[in-house]
């Protein structure tokens, strides 16, 4: 069932000849129970929509339906009724009155809807308990935070148990930290009230506590993707597609397993591939020689055989002799002394054990050895 139903509304302004429209053929739909905020920018027509939906302004056209009852066929008093009665407005900047204190404050609409006076002030306790003001009843609005302020008029907006909610930029005058509590405490009035809900905000962030967001833009209503709907697709894919990776996995588990193939015997993969046989009429060309390196020649090996000797000196004469005799008996007479034998410093030169070949004695050395035998 709509708690909320609004088709073809339009409403435009004159500015002398000007005339600026402000809503086009509007369409909006809201179930009861919901939460749904209203995103626009500053001058796209959402405090003209919400003056229409109280019944502040008449619209040019269209129809508007909040519980079963169409507002445009309403005269004033009837609206001012209605919007007492059914419908609780949760200002931008809490509109309480400042001569009176808290309580006072919130009991106001349900006192001049004529309720009893103990019932009106025992319930107004109650929600000041429940939003956590008890304690400041007897306050004066000056006295308390921005945060307070606000909730004292969400109690006031709560008091007559309406139908419908408007909460107009109920964070626009706030702290971050104020206004996340602000936003907590309309889905806990949501929730535990059961009351539907239209958060009119320009904020993105304030936009997503609701369960639903509607776009307005350029005098209409674009709907956001439903998260909830979204979330519910997204989880049915996924199930979907766990279902059929189950399914894969089972028949895979099912098929029967091929055999491994034999890889080759050890020592194979060291073995040269045989070139594949060419085919029949083809004359395979034939193999090239590998290029041989040359062979590099063997070094000398060196000998152990000892170096020939030097040839022997040739065999003395005999006046060589005789002279080699002079010269050590003193007889030689030559005037020049003889030179003295040098003694050789390089072992080339050194005389050699070997025995020299026999020397045959002149005449003049044997008479010498004779004469030398007969001496002794």
């Amino acid at each position: 069932m709509a708690k909320l139903r609004i088709q073809g509304l339009s409403k435009a302004f004159r500015d002398g000849e000007t005339t600026h429209q402000v809503l086009s053929g509007l369409d909006l739909e809201i179930e009861d129970g919901q939460f749904v905020a209203l995103l626009g920018r500053s001058g796209s027509g959402k405090s003209t929509l919400l003056n229409c939906l109280a019944g502040i302004e008449t619209p040019d056209a269209g129809s508007i339906v909040v519980d079963d009852v169409d507002i445009t066929k309403l005269g004033d008093a009837e609206r001012t009724q209605l919007r007492r009665d059914r419908i609780g407005i949760i200002f931008q900047f809490f509109n309480l009155l400042p001569m009176m204190p808290v309580l006072e404050n919130v009991a106001l609409p349900a006192l001049l809807a004529g309720k009893p006076r103990r019932e009106v002030f025992d319930r107004a306790h109650s929600l000041l308990q429940e939003l956590g003001l008890e304690a400041r009843a007897s306050e004066m609005p000056d006295h308390l935070s921005g945060g307070e302020q606000q909730r004292v008029a969400t109690a006031r907006a709560l008091i007559n148990e309406p139908a419908f909610l408007l909460a107009d930029e109920p964070t626009g005058n706030l702290d971050a930290g104020t206004a996340t509590r602000t936003l907590d405490l309309l889905k806990q009035v949501n929730a535990s009230h059961g009351v539907t809900i239209l958060l009119v905000t320009h904020s993105e962030e304030a936009a997503r506590s609701a369960t639903r967001i509607a776009n307005l833009i350029d005098g209409r209503i674009e709907w956001a993707p439903d998260p909830v709907a979204a979330t519910e697709a997204q989880t049915e894919a996924q199930t979907e597609a766990d279902a059929e990776a189950g399914t894969v996995a089972a028949e895979v588990e099912q098929a029967p397993k091929k055999k491994k193939k034999k890889g080759p015997p050890k020592g194979a993969l060291f073995k040269s591939k045989s070139s594949p046989s060419p085919a029949p009429g083809i004359e395979s060309p034939a193999p090239e020689e590998p290029a041989q390196e040359p062979t590099p020649e063997p070094a000398p090996e060196p000998t152990s055989e000892p170096a020939p000797d030097t040839e022997p000196a040739p065999a003395t004469s005999e006046t060589e002799v005789d002279t080699a005799i002079d010269e050590a008996l003193g007889t030689d007479d030559r005037s020049e002394p003889a030179a003295e034998p040098e003694t050789p410093t390089d072992p080339a030169e050194a005389p050699d054990d070997k025995p020299k070949p026999k020397v045959r004695p002149s005449a003049k050395a044997a008479a010498l050895f004779q004469k030398t035998d007969d001496e002794s």
